[in-house]
C-alpha cells in the first residue's frame, strides 16, 4: 500500500496554480463577510491564500515547517507549525480542513475534533473532507476514516449546508494508484 508522503505532495503542488478546494468555495457562499479563519493542514497554502485574498485574517496550520516556509505571510496571513495531537486554535468564524483530517491519527481524532468545534464560533462554518471506509487508506492504523453514520454524529451540533460523497479509482498527486472514498462537507455550527 502506498504511504502518503507530505513532502512529495507539497513538492507536487508547490509552484502549481491550483484552484481553492470546492468545499471552501461552497462554504464561502454561506458567510456574510470575511472575518477570521483557520486553514488546517494548509500544505502549500492554496486555500489560505484564497481566503486572505478575500479579506479574511487567516492562520494557516501544517505539521510540515517546510510547507509553511513557502507561504508568504503578512498582516492577513500567518502560519503555525502544529500537529493534530497538540492543536491550539484561536476562536474563528471559519475552519477549513481540505483533505487534512483523515491524516489525524485515530488516537487523537476525538480531541482534535473537540478543539475544532470549540474554536469555531456559533454560526461559524466548517469546510472539509473526510475519508470513507472504502478509501484505499482506510485500513491504515495511523489514519482516520468515517462511516456516514459516524459523520452524522460528528456534525450533530451543526446544520449541514452542503455535502457530497465521491468514490472513484484514481491516483495520488505522486501518481500512485488509489481508490478514493471521500465525504465533502460544509456545515454551520449551531
Amino acid at each position: 500500500m502506498t504511504s502518503p508522503s507530505f513532502r512529495n505532495h507539497h513538492a507536487a503542488v508547490s509552484g502549481n496554480v491550483l484552484p481553492p478546494s470546492q468545499t471552501l468555495l461552497e462554504g464561502l457562499k454561506h458567510v456574510t463577510a470575511p472575518a477570521t479563519a483557520v486553514d488546517l493542514g494548509c500544505g502549500a497554502g492554496t486555500d489560505a491564500r484564497h481566503l486572505a485574498s478575500q479579506g479574511w485574517k487567516v492562520l494557516a496550520i501544517d505539521a510540515d515547517q517546510g510547507a509553511l516556509d513557502g507561504i508568504k505571510t503578512d498582516n492577513t496571513l500567518k502560519t503555525s507549525c502544529q500537529r493534530f495531537e497538540s492543536l491550539v486554535l484561536p476562536s474563528v468564524q471559519l475552519v477549513n480542513a481540505s483533505f487534512a483530517l483523515p491524516f489525524c491519527n485515530p488516537v487523537y481524532f476525538g480531541d482534535c475534533w473537540l478543539n475544532i468545534t470549540r474554536a469555531l464560533e456559533s454560526n461559524g462554518v466548517f469546510c472539509g473532507h473526510f475519508f470513507g471506509i472504502r478509501d484505499s487508506w482506510a485500513t491504515r492504523i495511523d489514519m482516520t476514516s468515517h462511516t456516514a453514520e459516524q459523520l452524522k454524529e460528528l456534525f450533530a451540533g451543526f446544520e449541514l449546508l452542503w455535502q457530497s460523497e465521491t468514490e472513484k479509482d484514481g491516483k495520488t498527486l505522486g501518481s500512485a494508484a488509489k481508490h478514493w472514498h471521500v465525504y465533502h462537507i460544509v456545515a454551520r455550527k449551531c
